[in-house]
């Protein structure tokens, strides 16, 4: 996988990834009822790590790779299967010479909209922050949870655990940018995480992280010398 671990205050928070485009950009999305299929830009050659030219064994390698090794950040078993049949699919297709070259006519037209169930919604975005999407899935699950405020159930806690890994993307990413001058904008970020973690009961361990670089921020900023 293509991770990088970023540090923050010194604190390695959690594997975060590289390649997401600063700017936020429109997504066509239809979430049309509980039962109809969702359009999501699902990036079959992101999913699985690939360049076009990836052969047939490079493909298959790539699918058990991935799906041996989930995000251990407490995904329920149902995200996690949903997660690892989105990646066979992908590697199904690419792993055909002719329903790759469907998908990317496909691609070149419409860009990489994948019809997926509502029911792999949280698979798909797990896999889609894992890619580097973090707007996107920022976007497209805190829509979801607001539509669906009242809902809970596993769905919504996952959908909210793929959100608050996107949100400690941007954060690793605004420190990366500005450094130790402007750290708010990565605050914010991380408290937005926070706040969805506590919220749906997620990964104690990454909220004992969130906090502790929260209070380091705070302390450093208590330490400033006064405007003049």
């Amino acid at each position: 996988m293509h991770l990088r671990t970023q540090t923050l205050s010194g604190r390695p928070l959690r594997p975060c990834l590289v390649g997401r485009p600063p700017a936020r950009r429109a997504i066509l999305v239809r979430f049309q009822t509980e039962h109809a299929s969702v359009s999501l830009p699902l990036d079959y050659y992101k999913c699985l790590d690939l360049n076009r030219g990836a052969s047939k064994e490079a493909v298959r390698k790539a699918c058990e790779r991935l799906v041996q090794s989930p995000p251990a950040v407490g995904y329920s078993d149902v995200a996690l299967y949903s997660r690892a049949v989105l990646l066979q699919n992908a590697a199904e297709c690419l792993a055909n010479m002719d329903a790759r070259k469907a998908y990317e006519a496909q691609r070149r037209h419409q860009g990489p909209l994948v019809p997926i169930a509502p029911s792999d919604l949280p698979g798909a975005l797990a896999l889609m922050q894992e890619c580097g999407e973090a707007n996107t899935v920022i976007d497209l699950g805190s829509d979801w949870l607001a539509d669906r405020a009242n809902a809970g159930g596993v769905d919504a806690a996952d959908v909210a655990a793929a959100v608050a890994l996107a949100h400690c993307d941007q954060a690793a990413d605004a420190f990366v940018q500005y450094g130790e001058d402007e750290v708010a904008p990565a605050c914010h970020s991380l408290r937005s995480a926070l706040q969805l973690l506590q919220q749906y009961g997620l990964s104690a361990q990454l909220q004992q992280q969130i906090t502790q670089t929260l209070e380091v921020r705070r302390e450093a900023a208590r330490r400033l010398p006064a405007p003049a």
